[in-house]
């Protein structure tokens, strides 16, 4: 099928037949939506009260356009396997949708486009919006450090007596939410340890 126009968009259907029987005809298959983008100005997609949210957070997706668009489709390459509907409002003389995401959920941390479409050609698109990066803070953090050679460390945390750990060879930690690990490399050989520090 091409090149493409936006007379191809629409919902496609189809069913066969065996050749000894050509009047005898299969069950339709389930629909298949040809959208045909870039034939309208894109939107703008905003994230509501900002892109960089915290881990429980929720976050508004806003699409929105001067046009009057009656449809916008959300689109991501992770979240949604197909374009998410949301239905247009007016506003200001033009047109938004808005969608709602919880932070909680880390997969939601990815990039997102929104498309318009007028009432009457649902499948007919508008270019791609900016596209919108969604990044989800508080899920991990980690710091890290290098001790030097027969550096003496005071952290309870560290699970030695006394809360002190002696370095004889280097540590590189590594301390995030799960707990600390340390890797311990051997200056002259190369050897590589790591110990799970509760």
């Amino acid at each position: 099928m091409g090149p493409v126009t936006p007379a191809h968009a629409g919902t496609y259907r189809c069913r066969g037949s065996y050749p000894h029987s050509p009047t005898e005809w299969s069950a339709l298959s389930a629909p298949l939506a040809i959208m045909v983008t870039g034939v309208h100005k894109k939107p703008s997609l905003l994230a509501l009260p900002r892109p960089l949210v915290k881990s429980g957070e929720t976050v508004i997706l806003q699409c929105s356009s001067d046009i009057v668009f009656g449809h916008f489709f959300l689109h991501s390459e992770v979240t949604f396997e197909e374009p998410l509907h949301l239905v247009g409002e007016l506003h200001g003389g033009g047109s938004q949708a808005n969608y709602s995401i919880n932070s909680m959920k880390s997969a939601l941390a990815e990039t997102y486009r929104c498309y318009g479409s007028v009432t009457h050609s649902p499948y007919v698109l508008s270019a791609p919006s900016d596209p919108l990066d969604i990044v989800i803070t508080g899920e991990s953090v980690r710091t890290f450090f290098s001790l030097s050679l027969g550096h003496r460390v005071n952290d309870p945390g560290l699970g030695s007596p006394g809360g002190h750990k002696e370095d004889e060879c280097g540590i590189l930690m590594e301390r995030d939410l799960l707990g600390e690990v340390c890797t311990n490399r051997d200056r002259e050989t190369g050897d590589t340890s790591t110990d799970q520090v509760s």
